[in-house]
């Protein structure tokens, strides 16, 4: 056999050798990610059959600055990481507790603005001279830290408790809220809704279902 036969033979024989472990490894690779996918799926579907369970997250008593009888909507708000859990009480005069869950210690308290006002404000209508005394009658939770505050003289209005995270303090990681009026329901002349909610739909969209009976309106 030719010199020349020969180095061909054994550069053939080199890719036949490189082949093999290529494909060799290709699949293994396939069998593994088979084998992953399967493992994958039996770890998300057999929780599906098991019983459920409830982990004890925080718990504290309500503070004494706080009736309980006077406490009309309740939202808890916690990280991913569970670094701090708050509590939203409202009350109805409008005030929001913000209530420290690892200390039970109220931390801050806002004030929402009554629908009516924050409509005024924010169209530049002038109000009136002589205050209106607005209180809240019912104040339904929209979702983690969002509420529909259903108000005595019929407007609805959806706020947000806004978290701005101040970073490391001393005592631990304690953020600062703030109160964010999304959206605004004016007074309805058919009268006092008797139940309502409303939901954000983004930035500037929002939905509200509500039910109103004909009763007088409060002041």
């Amino acid at each position: 056999m030719s010199k020349t036969s020969q180095a061909t033979l054994r550069k053939v024989k080199r890719h036949d050798l490189l082949a093999r472990w290529v494909v060799t490894l290709g699949g293994v690779v396939v069998i593994g990610s088979v084998v992953g996918i399967l493992v994958m799926i039996l770890g998300t579907t057999v929780p599906l059959f098991l019983p459920a369970r409830a982990r004890l997250l925080a718990e504290a008593t309500l503070p004494m600055s706080v009736k309980a009888e006077g406490v009309l909507g309740l939202g808890i708000e916690a990280t991913p990481d569970d670094r701090w859990q708050i509590a939203h009480l409202v009350d109805a005069s409008g005030r929001f507790h913000i209530v420290n869950l690892a200390t039970g210690k109220v931390i801050q308290e806002l004030v929402a603005e009554a629908a009516e006002d924050h409509s005024a404000r924010n169209t530049g209508a002038q109000q009136n001279k002589v205050a209106v005394s607005r209180r809240v009658l019912a104040a339904d939770s929209s979702g983690t830290a969002s509420f529909t505050l259903r108000w005595s003289d019929g407007s609805i209005s959806l706020v947000d408790v806004v978290a701005l995270p101040r970073g490391k303090q001393a005592d631990g990681y304690v953020p600062r809220f703030v109160l964010k009026t999304r959206a605004v329901i004016p007074v309805d002349k058919l009268g006092v809704p008797i139940t309502a909610v409303m939901r954000s739909q983004g930035e500037k969209s929002s939905a509200c279902a509500a039910a109103i009976n004909s009763i007088p309106r409060i002041p």
